[in-house]
């Protein structure tokens, strides 16, 4: 039992850094989108 509530810390910890990697992730593309925003091409 002990060690079950050891992994499943380990395996909290290990989502937790990878959703404020993704986080960040997702904030630097934001940046950069309204740095250099695509140009939408029209049909008239």
């Amino acid at each position: 039992m002990h060690d079950l509530l050891i992994i499943l810390k380990v395996q909290n910890d290990l989502i937790q850094n990878i959703n404020q990697a993704l986080r960040e992730e997702i904030s630097q593309f934001k940046e950069q989108q309204i740095m250099y925003p695509r140009r939408r091409i029209s049909k008239s």
